[in-house]
């Protein structure tokens, strides 16, 4: 029989043993958690640097998906503050990624073939100021194309205020059905407008309808107008509402294959997915930047120099989303970036390139009002120290100088 100190020895041991089997499990708990911790905390960097359109459309995905759950606590938590979404993005991806989509200039205008079956529908979009407007004459000036200018002015500058009506506007322009915009303003909008694009808007039963040559032309007016120096006023008096039932039929004729945009009031690319995802259109979208120096001096003459911050930040949102192949590879085809200083600097293979990515041959008119219409290029002045700050991963990403 063992003595009574040898039983408590042996006792002592085997308390010390599970002492330490249990030490060891606390710090695995311990490493396993921090890691945890390391993963989700990385796991929201990655979150909140994607763009912040897109995050909220996310997040009102899953409130959606959970609205039954009884684990949904409150329908109005956020996933990290809504406040958030206002700081300014971060660069989160790099020039390698965008390579792809940044249109380069191509010197050989080589013949087309248009593609057959689906109805095309192409998209010129930019800030006011960006340029978009004149790389849009590259269609606006052929004779067999259908190019409204801003269709979306009735809903205001916000470009996220009225989403829904704005999607649903452009595809049914690619399905040549026009809304009839006094319509819109009783069931939709419930108020007239007060601003002078919105009145203009229902006096010519489309908007700004003296940017499109085809829309200044018989058979909308009795003799052709020009979209350089014809005012609003004037091409009412002369020409009258536009008729939708006519420009439906002229939308439809097969001598007009061509239909495009130029959009403004659409400005984040994640939104113009939904208008992508119609399995019967053929969507392209050339979407036209500019260097932050030149659209800085565009907005002070037109007294919105304050307004350079907010254009540097879609910008990058934009560029981030795109760099994202995760969430952006339906673009991958169907979207391209022009620098306006490239496009300027060598109009001639650049018009080229935008024939070749819209799937059209070219036409002797473009380059007639091109050189008709040459801009001169005066050089841009340099960003004050707080907006290169603002501006600085634009700046990066596209390689502008400052």
């Amino acid at each position: 029989m063992k003595s009574e100190p040898t039983i408590y020895l042996i006792l002592f041991y085997i308390s010390l043993f599970f002492g330490f089997i249990f030490i060891i499990s606390i710090r695995e708990q311990n490493d396993s958690g921090a890691q945890s911790q390391a993963a989700l905390d990385a796991s929201t960097r990655k979150w909140k640097q994607l763009p912040s359109d897109f995050r909220k459309i996310v997040w009102q995905i899953k409130k959606i998906e959970k609205d039954d759950s009884e684990d949904f606590e409150d329908e109005d938590t956020d996933f990290d503050d809504i406040t958030e979404f206002e700081v300014s993005p971060s660069i989160s991806t790099t020039r390698e990624d965008l390579q792809h989509f940044l249109l380069k200039k191509d010197p050989s205008p080589d013949q087309v073939t248009p593609k057959e079956g689906k109805k095309t529908l192409n998209l010129i979009i930019g800030d006011q100021y960006s340029g978009a407007g004149y790389i849009s004459q590259v269609l606006n000036q052929r004779n067999d194309a259908l190019v409204l200018f801003e269709p979306l002015g009735l809903y205001g500058q916000g470009s996220e205020k009225d989403l829904e009506m704005k999607i649903k506007t452009i595809q049914q322009f690619g399905h040549c059905a026009f809304p009839i915009l006094s319509d819109v303003v009783r069931n939709h909008l419930k108020k007239q407008p007060v601003s002078w694009t919105g009145k203009s808007c229902l006096e010519h039963n489309m908007c700004f309808r003296h940017r499109s040559k085809i829309l200044l032309a018989p058979p909308f007016c009795p003799v052709e107008m020009s979209t350089e120096h014809s005012k609003l006023s004037q091409v009412l008096e002369t020409c009258g509402p536009v008729s939708l039932s006519v420009l439906m039929q002229l939308c439809k004729s097969p001598d007009y294959p061509i239909k495009a945009a130029r959009l403004t009031r659409l400005s984040s690319l994640h939104e113009l997915q939904h208008i992508a995802g119609d399995e019967a259109l053929d969507v392209k979208i050339l979407y036209v930047i500019r260097d932050p120096a030149g659209m800085n001096q565009s907005l002070i003459k037109s007294k919105k120099s304050t307004e350079l911050e907010a254009y540097c930040y879609q910008t990058l949102s934009n560029l981030n989303y795109l760099g994202n192949k995760l969430i952006s590879s339906w673009a991958e085809d169907r979207v391209r970036i022009v620098k306006l200083e490239d496009f300027r600097s060598n109009q001639a293979d650049y018009i080229n390139s935008i024939n070749k990515f819209f799937d059209i041959n070219e036409q002797p008119e473009v380059r007639k009002w091109f050189a008709k219409n040459l801009k001169e290029v005066k050089p841009d002045k340099y960003l004050k120290s707080g907006q290169r700050t603002a501006c600085k991963g634009l700046l990066h990403l596209l390689e502008y100088t400052q």
